[in-house]
């Protein structure tokens, strides 16, 4: 169903706007939704409101009056995120493809043609490991395929394979850094759990174990341009993903990094 919206939002816009590339289309569909979400927040708004004043209702006021900072916080995310779209800049939901984009080009990744759509691979080499990496396609605003690229990669180089690293941006508590980056296991992705369901039963398959690399930040940096805080984050993380390949693998293995998050600005 997901897909079969994102779909059909896509094929509107390309049919209002019919010579728009394909990255203006992903680009102008993600900044219908930011617009859709920020008209939803009005509604609820001003539900509240009306229904206080409809009621004559001063604790509805008092409960709506205690919420609009986070509100404001959340529409002031949504504002950046409209402005990052605009101009094709990485937001920082953008940590996982740039981390990956960054080791492709470090290493020299040619790309694999699978034929997943909206979605990229690459293989490299890194010190006697073969390292197969996903992301999604960019620089439109997109998330790709990654469930189904994986699954792919891994009836092409499964036997082999030996660790799957997962990175992906992870909201922060108030009080911690941004950019701190945490590890452990799990597949790091977010959603609906679709996706995150889909991976994890073709990882069940092969018997493998999922190793994942969060970056942190607010809901606010999420939505808004990279800052230099999270590009320096998206540096460290790609450091710690060769000594997590170095550390759990040997000469001779496959290892297939993923990064999950809008590639918007990453190509």
């Amino acid at each position: 169903f997901l897909r079969t919206a994102d779909a059909i939002l896509k094929g509107e816009v390309k049919r209002i706007i019919p010579r728009a590339e394909r990255c203006e289309v992903e680009t102008l569909a993600s900044m219908v939704e930011a617009s859709r979400a920020l008209n939803y927040v009005y509604k609820v708004v001003n539900h509240s409101y009306t229904l206080a004043k409809k009621f004559k209702s001063y604790w509805l006021l008092l409960q709506l009056d205690a919420l609009l900072p986070f509100i404001a916080q959340e529409v002031r995310a949504y504002e950046n995120v409209v402005d990052a779209l605009a101009k094709q800049l990485p937001i920082g939901d953008s940590v996982g493809p740039l981390v990956v984009a960054t080791l492709a080009r470090e290493l020299n990744a040619e790309e694999v043609k699978l034929g997943v759509e909206d979605t990229c691979v690459y293989q490299a080499d890194f010190e006697g490991r073969r390292l197969l990496l996903i992301k999604a396609e960019g620089p439109g605003s997109n998330t790709g395929r990654l469930d189904e690229a994986l699954r792919r990669v891994l009836a092409g180089w499964g036997a082999n394979a030996t660790l799957v690293v997962t990175i992906d941006a992870a909201l922060k508590f108030e009080g911690e850094r941004s950019g701190d980056v945490a590890e452990g296991y799990g597949v790091a992705i977010g959603g609906t759990g679709v996706e995150k369901y889909g991976i994890e039963e073709v990882l069940t398959e092969y018997g493998l174990k999922p190793y994942a690399l969060l970056i942190k930040m607010s809901e606010e940096e999420a939505l808004s341009p990279l800052s230099r805080e999270l590009y320096e984050a998206c540096l460290s993380a790609k450091e710690r993903v060769k000594q997590i390949v170095l550390e759990n693998s040997a000469q001779g293995d496959t290892v297939i990094i993923v990064g999950v998050g809008n590639t918007v600005g990453v190509a």
